[in-house]
């Protein structure tokens, strides 16, 4: 909230809390009723205390209205947060999260870029900080170059922002397939048996 709103809604209290502590005084008796009415009276038998009081009265209402704006003014301002406002546009404001995505798809159009996500800061100077996921056989330095140069161009074209592009390159992690598992079954042990002798019919027995 500015300073002249806070002065605002400062006054605009002030005035209801001697409203309040008048009519209190009145009910109560503090303040007669009947002198009240008098100087009332005798105010506005002059014509200038007519246009006085008439002056402030509408100074008054005008007040109450304007306090009723700080608010709307306020939920407005916070609607814009995380807004950028687009050079020689006006009122034209692009979100965040916009900027984010054009960054995030132009980088993505790079060849050898597998993943992107963006940052976006706002201070002096619009700042992209991407970082890129790319593969092993990928050309680093050609594809910084590229993203920053290319995220620059299209900022300032469809946008009309100069940003501050910083690129960071990152080398996906390479996925080894794993080989199967061979379940190595032992053979089973094969005994050779060896064919008992047949016995003779005739063998001689000692008896």
């Amino acid at each position: 909230m500015k300073a002249s709103d806070r002065i605002l809604l400062i006054l605009s209290c002030l005035l209801g809390i001697a409203g309040c502590a008048a009519v209190f005084a009145v009910v109560w008796g503090f303040l007669p009723f009947a002198q009240v009415a008098s100087a009332v009276a005798w105010l506005m038998a002059r014509w200038q205390f007519q246009v006085l009081i008439s002056m402030v009265a509408v100074l008054i209402a005008l007040l109450f209205i304007r306090v009723m704006f700080i608010r709307q003014r306020g939920k407005s301002t916070q609607k814009l947060q995380g807004t950028i406002s687009v050079a020689g546009a006006g009122d034209i404001s692009i979100s965040k999260d916009a900027v984010s995505d054009l960054c995030i798809q132009k980088a993505r159009e790079s060849v050898g870029v597998l993943q992107a996500t963006c940052l976006v800061e706002t201070g002096a100077e619009l700042q992209v900080l991407l970082t890129l996921q790319c593969g092993n056989e990928a050309s680093v330095p050609e594809i910084a170059k590229g993203v920053q140069q290319g995220v620059q161009d299209l900022l300032q074209t469809t946008c009309g922002m100069a940003a501050k592009v910083r690129v960071l390159v990152e080398k996906a992690q390479e996925t080894r397939p794993t080989s199967p598992v061979q379940a190595v079954v032992p053979a089973a042990s094969q005994q050779t048996q060896q064919p008992e002798p047949p016995v003779s019919e005739g063998a001689n027995t000692n008896g």
